[in-house]
């Protein structure tokens, strides 16, 4: 339960610093407008203005690097690490067996029966043994579906 808790907790937040930022944005638009009403020449280059003077607050606040972690989003964002403790989380949470639990973090990685046969050194229709108990002990019907099912449990 303690994970649910978190992901309402951060979705929270989240959902609140949207929506402050979205407030703040449009009573900064009002209050240049009004105090600016007399030209939208002048009103847009103020806006500009104000643009530029918080890119350049951004910029100076964060390094290179924490600006490109603030901007990575999906799957591909996440480490090999965070990776593979979602696995072992669902493997955990649906039973899987060592071996299945191997034969899914390849399937998420995207991986066919064929190189899953040569990486484990398995026939073909153990492959597709594990893949059918993996599919039924999770509820899945297909890769797509049990990496959706990894995503959400690395949230």
């Amino acid at each position: 339960m303690r994970s649910r808790r978190s992901l309402i907790i951060v979705l929270s937040v989240g959902f609140f610093a949207s929506h402050s930022g979205m407030l703040l944005g449009l009573l900064s638009g009002y209050a240049v407008a009004l105090l600016f009403a007399k030209s939208t020449t002048t009103t847009a280059l103020v806006a500009m203005a104000i643009g530029i003077l918080l890119l350049t607050a951004v910029l100076t606040l964060f390094s290179r690097v924490e600006c490109y972690e603030l901007l990575k989003m999906g799957p591909e964002a996440r480490s090999g690490e965070f990776r593979r403790s979602a696995w072992r989380r669902v493997a955990e949470v649906y039973g899987l067996s060592p071996r299945e639990q191997e034969v899914m973090e390849l399937l998420a990685a995207g991986r066919n029966s064929s190189c899953i046969e040569q990486q484990l050194y398995i026939s073909r229709s153990t492959v597709k043994t594990h893949r059918r108990h993996i599919y039924e002990k999770t509820g899945v019907g297909s890769t797509q579906e049990l990496i959706d099912l990894i995503e959400k449990s690395s949230v």
